[in-house]
């Protein structure tokens, strides 16, 4: 670990092609951050923060979301400060997502002590595409992956300066990581777990890492209960389908690098290394060991816990924590050699291609930034239900938050169903008169029967609103048994508004 970056005074280029980067990535998140309409994980947001006051949005993180209070409260107060508005609640991750370019470079430095590693790293995190749609969400990822950056790049200055300011701040920052996303504070293992293992220390420093480390999980602890409760209900939580494959862990692992700027970069690598004379390799190894344990650790524990709990955690959303990791790695890697402009050259490579493959097709609708998550016209497809129904109507909604299996059999208690139909009655006015029901998240027996019998006694228009696949299931078994027929059909970009019926419309 390194106390003092190594090196000599940076040059110009170095230092323009560091600015280069964090102006690239902060024109990247803040480019459209508010171009597009509120998509179904931000409403839950939305749910938690128009609570009436701060003592409900407390209340209702802890009965709803997987996270603490903590980042619902942080939104609460945008809102409050700034109105209600998706750039009130979008704008604590678009600044958290550029605070972290800055931050990660910070972190690197504190590593690896190299500004080479550094710069790599900015560059690695400036472009990927994850903490781009991450900073351009109201959810909590932005702020949690910043902590952890601060986490982690004041760990390595605690190895070399162990003053109790610098434990302070460090214990702060990683609680923050922890009560901003339950699963990430799972990196804070490999923390611990690099503390364990390395060289004998003095009996003084050991009590000091020891009495750190109880002082953090008696921070962690209050956390404990809402655990607890989501233990409890987690088969109701567990939405990301069932992977066959025995291999699903590496593969989660190897989805957060893109092959093919891993085989443009590696190319360049391979080159520089074969011609490089003399052939010298300078990484800080403990700085590497940190990197390769925060990347390893949280996958494993993720991988571990699938199996333990009975509930399929294997999705990047969940070891996200990890993508700083996998930008130290790609940082080290192109500083691998000696000669600075082999190492310019290679993270030259590793720019052009992730542009190339990354940032552009993104700007095109693929990837992360897929076109559904940017066209959920809920508040336009809303509206016109309202004007077009009348006072009694069935209004059936898909709005597919894994609840709705549980509001459908009618087994949710009020606050369960208010939140999974928020994205309609968010923008219902006031006097509409409808009948609100939710179509499952995944249709059996169970859930599909009480649907069908409604539907049946309908003496009203019946009505459907949401996502494709919340419907779809549904609309050949209520032509089959009930004669029902789509009369009506619209698009609110991925966002349907259909009117069903029998005979002659």
């Amino acid at each position: 670990m390194q106390g003092e970056t190594s090196g000599k005074a940076l040059s110009p280029a170095f230092r323009w092609a560091a600015i280069a980067c964090l102006g690239l990535g902060a024109l990247l998140r803040g480019y459209d951050f508010d171009a597009h309409p509120l998509w179904i994980d931000e409403y839950g947001t939305s749910w938690v923060v128009a609570a009436e006051n701060l003592a409900g949005v407390w209340e209702r993180a802890l009965a709803i979301q997987g996270q603490s209070p903590l980042y619902y409260l942080v939104v609460r107060g945008f809102v409050d400060a700034l109105g209600d508005s998706s750039q009130a609640m979008r704008l604590p991750s678009l600044l958290a997502g550029v605070g972290l370019l800055a931050a990660g470079y910070w972190m690197a430095l504190r590593l690896f002590g190299d500004p080479r590693v550094a710069l790599g790293s900015l560059a690695a995190l400036a472009l990927d595409e994850r903490l781009i749609f991450y900073s351009q969400n109201a959810r909590p990822y932005a702020l949690a992956l910043l902590c952890a950056c601060l986490s982690f790049g004041l760990y390595a200055r605690l190895l070399v300066d162990p003053r109790w300011r610098v434990r302070i701040a460090w214990l702060l920052a990683s609680a923050a990581t922890y009560y901003l996303h339950y699963l990430f504070g799972v990196a804070l293992l490999a923390q611990l777990l690099h503390c364990v293992l390395r060289r004998p220390r003095s009996a003084a420093r050991l009590r000091a890492d020891a009495g750190g480390f109880a002082l953090l999980a008696a921070l962690l602890s209050p956390g404990f209960v809402q655990l607890a409760a989501l233990h409890a209900r987690r088969h109701v939580l567990d939405w990301v389908p069932a992977s066959q494959e025995a291999w699903a862990g590496l593969q989660l692992a190897l989805s957060f690098f893109d092959l093919r700027v891993l085989g443009a970069v590696g190319a360049g690598l391979a080159l520089a290394l074969l011609l490089e004379r003399p052939r010298t390799l300078r990484i800080a190894r403990s700085g590497l060991a940190v990197t390769t344990l925060w990347f390893g650790v949280p996958l494993l524990v993720v991988s571990l816990g699938s199996l333990w709990l009975d509930v399929n955690l294997l999705h990047p959303r969940y070891v996200a924590v990890v993508i700083p990791a996998v930008a130290l790695l790609w940082g080290a890697a192109l500083a691998l050699p000696s000669n600075p402009r082999w190492s310019g050259g290679l993270l030259g490579i590793f720019v052009i291609a992730s542009v190339l493959w990354g940032v552009l097709p993104m700007r095109e609708g693929n990837g992360v930034f897929d076109h559904w998550y940017r066209a959920q016209h809920w508040q336009s497809a809303t509206l016109r239900l309202a004007e077009e129904s009348r006072a009694g109507d069935l209004v059936l909604y898909g709005t597919r938050f894994v609840e709705s299996d549980a509001v459908t059999r009618g087994e949710a208690p009020s606050h369960l169903s208010d939140f999974v139909s928020w994205p309609v009655r968010a923008h219902l006015p006031d006097d509409a008169s409808l009948r609100l029901r939710a179509l499952p998240f995944r249709y059996s027996p169970g859930t599909v029967g009480p649907l069908l019998l409604e539907m049946q006694g309908a003496r009203t228009r019946i009505w459907i609103i949401g996502l494709a696949d919340a419907f779809a299931p549904l609309l050949p078994r209520a032509a089959r048994q009930l004669g029902l027929e789509v009369k009506s059909h619209e698009e609110h970009g991925s966002i349907h508004l259909l009117r069903l019926g029998r005979g002659a419309p």
